[in-house]
């Protein structure tokens, strides 16, 4: 008995340590406090939920490549385990090239929305 317990509260840490470990991203930068302010200056564009449920994940680095492909900046109205409604604004955004995006829905695919 003593080794299961044993065996249980071990496998229990290990995946503790994985879940709660820091996550590296591998892109960010830092934000100057102007830029950010000339951001909230600029109206923003709205991307809205195509569905609704529970947030359960975001695959933050295909995210990030998106973003800099797009050349977008992007603010999310939403937090990982939040419930979310059809319509809602999920993604704030600010274009920061010259060219139309296309695919601008794409980025909803990396925000895993599930009941």
């Amino acid at each position: 008995m003593n080794n299961l317990i044993g065996s249980i509260r071990s496998d229990t840490s290990k995946l503790i340590q994985r879940t709660f470990q820091e996550k590296e991203y591998h892109e960010y930068c830092d934000w100057n406090e102007s830029d950010l302010n000339q951001l909230e200056k600029e109206s923003s564009e709205v991307i809205k939920a195509k569905k609704s449920g529970y947030v359960q994940s975001i695959q933050f680095k295909p995210l990030i490549d998106w973003a800099q492909q797009n050349n977008v900046v992007l603010e999310a109205n939403f937090f990982v385990g939040e419930y979310i409604q059809k319509g809602m604004d999920l993604f704030y955004y600010w274009d920061q090239g010259e060219n139309e995006i296309s695919n601008l829905h794409e980025c909803l695919e990396y925000v895993l929305v599930g009941n």
